[in-house]
């Protein structure tokens, strides 16, 4: 008879529990306790504190783990956003954990520092840095900036501080926006501009985007595996559609998506409306369990069946 592993300290004991016999349907139909459902969220309340004229340095959380009973703080049960509030003069720390933290400066002006390098960012800048880091954000002036890591999905898997295989990245808001400008002028379309290294779009287990709508563009509605969390960065006269709920365009608020809900963007004013969208598409993919579908037009997509 094998002998039984033991272990230094205390330790639970392990069992095993069997359904044997148990059809699926069985199984299905005993009483279970559900999941909390994702639903459509904009963060308003966030926004409003974040933006206060007396706002002091802080980090403000977008957090809906109560309500979707998360380990820790979650925006979705994959991404955590929030507002970092950093005065001029001051310095606010932070360290998220996973394998990427994605960083949009909504106005002002400073460095965020790690062990191991720096980066100097102003307004519109775009910069990517490896989770797990202790970053140090330092204002030459009143500064607000947007950051979102996959912290919800590490703490899920147990992971603690890694080496991520992301490399710390940064994009001018300027050479952004030209970007935006020379594809708009040359197509007169919407589009979306992908953040790369080489040949390569960076991503974790979520990809960041920068998106457009051009006036009078009306988006076929449709809806994915993959959540979408919008930072709506310009767009007064546009909106937002998901499900039965209809979300005004007010600069800087974040919005939330959730799969599978059938959703669309209008741009019903006279200027180019632009927006951040972050999806955890890229671990759908991964799983080949991603799918895209537009009702009205009959587009489907399903990575399991390779179309």
């Amino acid at each position: 008879m094998p002998s039984r592993p033991s272990f230094a300290g205390a330790s639970p004991q392990a069992t095993l529990i069997s359904a044997a016999g148990v059809s699926l349907v069985q199984r299905q139909s005993r009483p279970r306790r559900p999941q909390p459902p994702l639903q459509p969220w904009v963060f308003r309340e966030e926004r409003e504190r974040a933006f206060a004229s007396d706002a002091a340095s802080g980090i403000v959380l977008l957090d809906r783990s109560r309500e979707l009973d998360l380990l820790g703080p979650g925006t979705t049960p994959s991404l955590l956003a929030a507002y970092l509030v950093v005065r001029s003069g001051e310095e606010l720390r932070s360290c998220f954990q996973g394998g990427l933290e994605f960083y949009f400066v909504i106005h002002g002006q400073g460095t965020s520092c790690w062990d191991g390098g720096c980066v100097s960012w102003e307004e519109g800048d775009v910069f990517f840095l490896p989770g797990g880091k202790d970053v140090a954000h330092r204002a030459m002036s009143d500064s607000r900036l947007y950051v979102l890591s996959d912290q919800p999905l590490a703490r899920f898997l147990g992971l603690g501080p890694q080496d991520s295989t992301v490399h710390p990245l940064h994009y001018s808001g300027h050479d952004i926006r030209n970007a935006q400008a020379l594809e708009y002028q040359t197509t007169g379309k919407s589009g979306v501009l992908h953040f790369g290294c080489d040949t390569h779009i960076v991503h974790s287990s979520f990809v960041p985007t920068w998106k457009w709508l051009r006036p009078g563009e009306h988006q076929v509605s449709h809806r994915h595996a993959a959540v979408a969390v919008q930072l709506f960065v310009a767009g007064e006269h546009s909106t937002s559609t998901i499900g039965d709920l209809r979300v005004r365009w007010d600069d800087f608020t974040v919005c939330v998506t959730p799969a599978g809900w059938l959703h669309s963007h209008q741009n019903d004013g006279d200027d180019v409306a632009a927006y951040l969208v972050a999806q955890d598409l890229p671990l759908y993919r991964h799983l080949r369990t991603y799918w895209h579908e537009e009702p009205d037009t009959g587009i489907l997509l399903q990575d399991w069946l390779g179309s």
